[in-house]
């Protein structure tokens, strides 16, 4: 279902289809999963990675029942607590989610995408570092793998859009419009029977070109049930400053818990 909070406009981020020198998708994976940044569910203080031992076994002894969780994707900046992205995390962690937000850049030097120009090959280092963050899951027996769920801002919201698999119970998309020049941008990749919720602003800096009428990640979700595109008029690329986004984001993945 898509929701028009005003007429829409097309916001196309410039992407594109040519390798461009990044590195192999394995480069550096081993370094991600110890830089990734843990909120734990009804997370006290400030996060911590997960190669800060001793706060990691702590925050898993405290654990006494397996937890749904949530791998969330950064956008082109990186990541860190006092981001105005983190404030998705930190809500996630409130209402009893974990959190758990891979660190592209602790790979090593690669290149940074300008932001708002994404390629493909940037795509698939994001992806693999959602493979990674699955496979260091599955040894977590206090997480429910049949409650995973998938999020992202910005190129972590291209991401979720290109990330297929039938791994995650539901998906969130921000920043981003589903749509493309490049055909591997212009769809959803994740199956059909998993719901979606994107969510974007008419105002956002990152979306070049000519604007046009239903040109958001709606266009896209045509017989994926539970799914919903809201577009917010006037608003920037911050999605999650505005008072609707993170109440929606709660309540979407609340809905789509396995109970």
């Amino acid at each position: 279902m898509r929701i028009l909070l005003a007429v829409v406009v097309s916001l196309v981020v410039s992407v594109t289809a040519e390798a461009a020198g990044q590195p192999s998708p394995d480069y550096g994976l081993k370094n991600v999963w110890p830089a990734t940044w843990v909120y734990p569910p009804h997370r006290k203080g400030l996060p911590f990675r997960v190669g800060d031992k001793e706060r990691w076994d702590k925050a898993a002894a405290s654990i006494t029942s397996p937890v749904p969780a949530v791998i969330y994707m950064h956008g082109c900046a990186g990541f860190s607590w006092n981001f105005l992205e983190a404030a998705y995390a930190k809500a996630l962690s409130k209402a009893g989610f974990l959190v758990l937000v891979p660190d592209s850049y602790a790979r090593g030097p690669r290149r940074r995408e300008v932001c708002g120009k994404v390629r493909i090959d940037t795509v698939e280092l994001r992806r693999e570092e959602v493979r990674e963050v699955l496979r260091q899951i599955e040894k977590l027996p206090w997480v429910d793998r049949s409650n995973l769920f998938l999020a992202g801002h910005s190129e972590g919201g291209i991401t979720t859009s290109m990330f297929g698999g039938s791994q995650f119970r539901a998906y969130f998309i921000a920043g981003w419009t589903c749509t493309s020049k490049a055909p591997e941008f212009d769809r959803i990749h994740a199956p059909k029977d998993r719901p979606v919720l994107a969510v974007v602003g008419t105002n956002d800096e990152y979306h070049v070109g000519t604007f046009r009428e239903k040109d958001d990640c709606g266009m896209r979700m045509k017989g994926r049930p539970g799914s919903r595109s809201i577009v917010i008029p006037g608003w920037d690329h911050d999605v999650s400053a505005h008072r609707d986004t993170i109440p929606a984001l709660l309540d979407f993945f609340q809905q789509n818990l396995r109970r």
